[in-house]
């Protein structure tokens, strides 16, 4: 298997992107079988507007949306292999997957007096959306061989923001790439 220099956090970072985008929304219409109050929105869009919502960056500039995914790749460490030319490489990979504090409960099987309660709630369902896809699929794409979850959390409430709701779920990826030694 020929292994190509950008294979790694290009592609990974490109691979994040293309799997939500591809299968979020079949993740939501899932969950959305069985959870009809807390849904999250339809993050897609459709046409020129497909992704919209699904972006790498960080949240100095949030989007104006009202739900949205930021995600961030770090790569972490290579390990050597037995054959010249390649490498194992790990990364880290993060999504802040973010509901404002403008939702309510979309019916009334669950009240929810405040926006923050349904908001948290909304958020911990588009994080565990955003996870489900990215363990499935990811691992998929070409180089990728493994992910796992490192861990998922509620991010800190941010004091210019009180309205936002946000989960942060991580993961290691496992690519395989290229190493320069052993190369002529």
């Amino acid at each position: 298997m020929a292994i190509k220099i950008e294979d790694g956090h290009y592609s990974l970072s490109k691979s994040v992107k293309s799997v939500l985008r591809a299968n979020l929304d079949s993740a939501l219409a899932s969950i959305g079988a069985n959870v009809t109050d807390y849904l999250p929105d339809d993050l897609q869009g459709s046409g020129a507007l497909l992704g919209r919502n699904v972006y790498l960056a960080d949240d100095r500039i949030p989007p104006q949306a009202a739900q949205y995914i930021l995600l961030s790749v770090e790569h972490t460490a290579d390990f050597r292999v037995m054959s010249l030319g390649t490498q194992n490489s790990t990364f880290e990979v993060r999504a802040l997957a973010t509901v404002r504090g403008t939702t309510r409960a979309r019916s009334g099987s669950d009240p929810s007096p405040t926006y923050e309660d349904a908001t948290w709630q909304t958020a911990g369902l588009l994080a565990r959306a955003v996870d489900y896809c990215l363990q499935r699929y990811l691992p998929s794409e070409t180089g990728i061989y493994n992910v796992e979850r490192i861990a998922s959390a509620r991010a800190p409430l941010d004091t210019e923001r009180p309205n936002q709701c946000a989960y942060l779920v991580r993961w290691q990826a496992y690519v395989r790439t290229r190493n320069p030694l052993g190369e002529s």
